[in-house]
């Protein structure tokens, strides 16, 4: 149920109430959840904060390396930060293949300067 009440705050464009609510979950115990991290990242670059975002991120991702939320969240944190296109992109390619596209890809894709 809480993760619920995060997606609807997050909907709502309470991204601020959303991390909070992640932050929380992770120190109870969430700090294994690949899934959890990968969204908390989501929410720390919403929220501003694109330096907590890669390293939430790197985290997801070390936790189950096959994942395409983890990869997502780990190349909008480094094209966010500006850091290392090529990794930024093989990532973006990664979550593609495994997740699908989607507005966020894209819009990162855009940002490298990489076509659709």
């Amino acid at each position: 149920q809480q993760a619920g009440i995060t997606v609807a705050a997050a909907l709502g464009g309470d991204w601020a109430h959303a991390r909070s609510m992640l932050e929380s979950l992770r120190q109870r115990g969430g700090n294994r959840d690949a899934r959890l991290l990968a969204d908390l990242s989501l929410t720390q670059l919403r929220t501003g904060d694109a330096d907590a975002a890669l390293e939430t991120a790197e985290r997801a991702a070390a936790l189950q390396p096959g994942s395409g939320v983890a990869a997502q969240a780990w190349a909008l944190a480094l094209v966010e930060l500006d850091r290392d296109p090529g990794q930024a992109a093989a990532l973006l390619a990664k979550a593609r293949r495994i997740g699908g596209d989607n507005p966020l890809l894209a819009a990162a894709r855009k940002t490298l300067g990489k076509p659709g």
